[in-house]
């Protein structure tokens, strides 16, 4: 008896389980729907169960397909809210404080996913935010080899609270757009740091690229959970030989952690080597150290360790004892210090930092701080460390046999994309490039693919699609010369050639050792002028800088008209004379910096430096371009271009670049 009995409550459980309805995560409390469009609202149920959503004095109805999936299309609706909305099968779900406005979705590296709390005047701006008609759903990061069904996820009131770990960019954009439209506004953030192009576009969308084609295709049978073991398994055993060629190891031990290293240089985290002029550190090893003063409060119990993200490879030690490890891991790293190896006093915190490719460093990711916390309070690790570079080489060919899922190409779609495809949206925001430079020519035609991709993933042909043109980053240039930041840039100005495309140039808000800069402000604010000329109908609005239109080339000068002048061609500086031009003589593919002056509302003239007629002209044509001015009255950059099309330093010839 008690055997049935024990079967008859299985069954009913099951049947519990399986006959309760399931929303994904895009559908829930405070989530924003899109205003005079069709609305579709999906989840999972028991195959055949009746399904009714109870939404502003209708009802609509559907029956769970065989497959356990069901959706309810619900006509357009007119902004407002909050409402409520109720969703009733076997059991009843109640949603509440809706709204019903405009929905962007906010995706790219991290440049997007940049947060308030790492972004310019954090505290002042933070404190401020507070505005209840938008609305924060933030993806969680995924890198998946089929489609997902869901995302991690959920919709937040924006508030002080809610609004710090969130992307500056996407609120900026709607703390200026909000008001002017005076409609409700979600913002849907799905960044994801260091990510190529061809990671976020499906494998329909990369059929025929004649780079990531194939490897698309062949994602369907890949095991990424096992490409992911065996890749570590072939990486420690490769990374061993790495450490003894270190300077600072000696017979299993590592000598520059076993005391302080006051004589060391000074450099500051959190930061990536990128961002700081003190590292001159391509790739390589370099150690970094910092000391600190504990009392006996400190030392009573096991302290924490708080290094952020240890950007590619880390090992950590306090007091010369090793205390974690880290491997490529993009997460905050939190290590338990046993309190037997602390001591009241002076000890001693030191890092060895593995910088294979890219970016490299230590940061806090999110905001968090660089800590040990102790039993008494949190000692702060940020600001200065000392530094030496221990072994400066090129691991890059031996760093790619480690796997990285991210980079492959359609995960970050299949994982953060696809999931979102059923909502209802009014238009896409994007910053991303950095991590294609090395393909700038080939990114010509991949940037078009992402977009195409996703307007046809999205069953939305028309969708505005806005994006960030990088900024100046790196070293000023001294003199002119080839960039592949320029070539990208070129690259990402021609997706203008699409419908409903806008795009913001930031090449005079960068920061020359940051590639994160913290002006996320006025990049929000330029979404937003674009917002609004493109998608909100202010027609006349001047919503970008100059833009190159024809040149005419002279004797021993040109001139150049520009479009988009506004109210007039003017300098940043106030000055008569314009800086960042260069040109060539006599067709040749030699580049000098040339003068040039406003001469009208919308030309200028240059004059050629040496007397040779001027064959081409470039305007910010650098990775940096740190003393660009030129605007119009308004206060809007020119956008760099060149008039040449000489082959640069990305060129390849099985490229397809239309």
């Amino acid at each position: 008896m008690k055997k049935y009995l024990l079967i008859f409550v299985i069954l009913i459980v099951t049947i519990n389980v399986f006959a309760n309805i399931k929303l994904p995560s895009l559908v829930g409390d405070n989530m924003v729907l899109q205003r005079d469009k069709p609305l579709t609202i999906w989840g999972w149920a028991d195959a055949g169960e009746k399904i009714s959503i109870s939404f502003l004095e209708k009802i609509y109805t559907a029956t769970t397909l065989p497959n356990g999936k069901w959706n309810i299309r619900i006509p357009q609706q007119k902004a407002g809210g909050p409402y409520s909305m109720v969703i009733a099968g076997n059991n009843s779900i109640t949603l509440n404080n809706l709204l019903i406005g405009d929905v962007w979705i906010c995706g790219g590296q991290s440049n997007m996913e940049v947060t308030m709390s790492n972004a310019l005047n954090p505290d002042k701006e933070i404190a401020a935010a507070n505005n209840p008609n938008i609305h924060l759903f933030n993806v969680a990061h995924a890198t998946t080899a089929l489609r997902a069904e869901d995302v991690k996820g959920q919709w937040l009131e924006c508030n002080p609270i809610n609004i710090k770990n969130f992307s500056a960019i996407a609120y900026y954009f709607a703390r200026d757009i909000q008001p002017k439209i005076e409609v409700p506004v979600g913002l849907i953030e799905c960044g994801y740091g260091g990510t190529a192009a061809e990671a976020w576009i499906s494998p329909e969308g990369l059929v025929g690229d004649p780079v990531f084609a194939e490897r698309a295709a062949q994602l369907k049978s890949l095991d990424l959970e096992d490409l992911i073991k065996n890749s570590e398994t072939y990486y420690y055993k490769w990374v061993a030989p790495i450490d003894k060629s270190d300077p600072a190891y000696t017979n299993g031990t590592f000598d520059w952690a076993k005391q302080p290293h006051p004589e060391w240089p000074v450099t500051y985290f959190p930061s990536t080597f990128e961002s700081t002029p003190h590292i001159e550190l391509k790739d390589g090893i370099i150690w970094v150290t910092k000391s600190i003063d504990l009392t006996e409060a400190d030392i009573a119990a096991n302290c924490s360790l708080r290094l952020g993200v240890i950007e590619d490879d880390g090992l950590a030690f306090v007091n010369g004892t090793m205390v974690g490890s880290t491997r490529n891991e993009k997460t905050n790293t939190v290590y338990e210090v046993d309190k037997a190896i602390l001591r009241k006093g002076d000890n001693h915190i030191t890092v060895r930092i593995i910088d294979f490719d890219g970016g490299a460093g230590m940061y806090g990711k999110r905001g968090i701080p660089l800590s040990l916390k102790t039993p008494d309070r949190i000692v702060s690790l940020n600001g200065s460390w000392n530094y030496k570079m221990s072994l400066d080489t090129t691991f890059a060919i031996s760093y790619r046999k480690r796997f990285n899922p991210e980079h492959v190409p359609s995960v970050l779609f299949n994982g953060m994309i696809a999931p979102l495809t059923p909502y209802a949206f009014t238009g896409f925001l994007w910053y991303q490039g950095e991590a294609n430079t090395l393909k700038a020519y080939h990114y010509r035609s991949l940037f078009k693919k992402l977009i195409n991709d996703w307007r046809i993933q999205f069953k939305a042909p028309d969708a505005p699609f806005l994006f960030v043109q990088l900024a100046n980053y790196k070293s000023p240039a001294l003199t002119p010369g080839e960039s592949i930041w320029a070539e990208l840039r070129e690259a990402q100005a021609m997706a203008l050639s699409l419908k409903n495309t806008g795009m913001i140039t930031t090449i005079d808000i960068g920061e020359a050792y940051n590639i994160h800069p913290k002006n996320k402000q006025d990049v929000g604010k330029r979404l937003a002028l674009q917002a609004r000329k493109i998608v909100y109908g202010e027609k006349k609005l001047v919503a970008a800088g100059p833009v190159f239109k024809k040149v005419i080339y002279k004797r021993n000068s040109c001139i150049i008209s520009f479009t988009n002048e506004g109210s007039g061609l003017a300098t940043k500086d106030g000055g008569l004379e314009l800086k960042e031009f260069a040109v060539a003589t006599d067709g040749k593919q030699q580049f000098v910096t040339a003068k040039a002056m406003i001469n009208g509302k919308n030309s200028i003239s240059i004059s050629s430096p040496n007397g040779k007629p001027i064959t081409a002209v470039r305007y910010a044509w650098a990775n940096n371009p740190a003393t660009v001015n030129l605007i119009n009255k308004e206060g809007l950059p020119a956008y760099p271009f060149r008039t040449d099309d000489f082959k640069g330093i990305t060129y390849d010839k099985n490229f397809d670049s239309k």
